[in-house]
C-alpha cells in the first residue's frame, strides 16, 4: 500500500486475465501480474511480464509514492519486463523489478546461478533501498560484484542468501546463510534502523548466520535472524521441535517488535521458555521473540500473510483454506 491507500498486487497467471478493463495475455504458460487498485478498490493499471515457461512472482512492496518492487524467479530462457530482456542462466532464476507509480517498468535485474534460485519476499527500508531474501541451489550465486558459495551437499542443497539494493537496483551488500542440507527463508521485514529480520526453516544439522549457528532438534526447524543495515548478522533463534515446522511470515512494529507465524506438525513446539501442544495435525503459531501462543488446528494448505508490515503495533493475519481466507487481526503487547 502506498501513502494515497492504493493497493498492489502481483501474482501468476495462465492464458488471459482481466483486470477491470485492462486484458493481459500471457506469452508462455504461467506469466506475471501486476495490479494497482484505487483506495475504492478500482483497477488504475495492470501489467504481465514473463517469457515462454513457467515464471512466478512471490512478493511486492511500494513506497509513499507508489513505486512498486517486485520480485520471484522464472524458468523461462529469457523474460520480459516492461522493454527490458533478461536472461536465464540455469533452471530458474531470481528476478527483481521496479515500476512508477504509472505501471511504467523502470528496470529489471536477473541474480542467478547455474540451477534453481529463487526470490522469495522484499521489503523497501524507507531510504531508496530494498532487501531481498531467499534459497539458492545453485554451486555459486552472482548479487553483482558479489559472488555467493552454497555450502550445502547433497539433493537439493538450498542455502538463503538476504541482499541489500539500491532504487536503481545496484547490490549495496548480499550474505548467505546455510548448512549442509536443505535451507528455507520465506520472508522478510525491516525496523525503523534498517535492521532486517528474515523467518523460515532448516533441516540441516546445525545451520550458520555469520558467526552464529542454530542446531536441528529434528525434522525441519523454524528460525528468525537479524541483519543490520551493513550486512552483519546479529543474531539467530530457533524454536524446537521433533518434525516439521516453519517459519512463514514476519512482522516488525514502531518499536522495534518482531512477530512471527507459521505452522507446526510437531506435537510441540518450544520457543525459549515457552511451549505449546499441538491439536492436530498442522496447527498455526503466532510468535513474538520468547512470547508464543497456538491456534486451532488448520490443514497444511494454508497461506499465511501479515500486514500491514512494518506495523503500527496491530496488524492482520490471513491464512488461506482452498478457496477461503480466514483472517485475524493480531495485537503486538508491550
Amino acid at each position: 500500500m502506498d501513502g494515497a491507500g492504493n493497493i498492489y498486487v502481483t501474482g501468476t497467471y495462465i492464458g488471459i486475465a482481466t483486470f477491470g478493463t485492462t486484458t493481459l495475455t500471457s506469452v508462455g504458460n504461467i506469466d506475471i501480474f501486476t495490479v494497482k487498485h484505487d483506495i475504492s478498490g478500482n483497477v488504475v493499471w495492470a501489467k504481465s511480464a514473463g517469457g515462454i515457461g513457467d515464471d512466478y512472482s512471490t512478493n511486492i512492496d511500494s513506497d509513499e509514492n507508489g513505486t512498486t518492487y517486485l520480485t520471484g524467479y522464472y524458468a523461462s530462457p529469457t523474460m520480459t519486463f516492461g522493454t527490458t530482456i533478461l536472461t536465464n542462466s540455469g533452471v530458474t532464476n531470481i528476478f527483481t523489478g521496479k515500476y512508477d507509480q504509472n505501471g511504467n517498468a523502470i528496470w529489471a535485474k536477473s541474480i542467478g546461478g547455474t540451477i534453481a534460485d529463487s526470490g522469495v519476499s522484499i521489503v523497501l527500508d524507507g531510504n531508496n533501498n530494498f532487501y531481498l531474501t531467499g534459497n539458492f541451489s545453485s554451486p555459486v550465486i552472482n548479487f553483482g560484484p558479489i559472488t555467493l558459495t552454497n555450502g550445502g551437499v547433497g539433493i537439493s542443497p538450498y542455502d538463503i542468501y538476504v541482499a541489500k539494493l539500491d532504487s536503481s537496483g545496484n547490490v549495496l551488500w548480499a550474505k548467505s546463510a546455510g548448512g549442509q542440507g536443505l535451507e528455507g527463508a520465506r520472508a522478510i521485514a525491516i525496523d525503523n534502523y534498517g535492521n532486517a529480520y528474515i523467518t523460515g526453516s532448516f533441516t540441516c544439522p546445525v545451520i550458520n548466520f555469520g558467526t552464529s549457528s542454530l542446531t536441528n532438534s529434528g525434522g525441519a526447524d523454524l528460525f528468525v535472524a537479524k541483519v543490520d543495515s551493513s550486512g552483519n548478522f546479529l543474531f539467530s533463534k530457533s524454536a524446537t521441535g521433533s518434525t516439521f515446522d516453519a517459519g512463514f511470515n514476519i512482522a516488525v512494529d514502531s518499536i522495534g517488535n518482531v512477530c512471527i507465524v507459521g505452522y507446526y506438525q510437531s506435537s510441540s513446539l518450544t520457543f525459549g521458555s515457552t511451549t505449546i501442544s499441538n491439536s492436530g495435525d498442522v496447527d498455526l503459531f503466532v510468535a513474538k521473540l520468547s512470547f508464543a501462543t497456538g491456534l486451532n488446528d488448520v490443514s497444511s494448505n494454508e497461506n499465511l500473510i501479515a500486514f500491514p508490515n512494518p506495523s503500527n503495533g496491530s496488524f492482520y493475519l490471513d491464512h488461506r483454506f482452498d478457496k477461503y481466507v480466514f483472517r485475524y487481526i493480531m495485537f503486538l503487547a508491550n
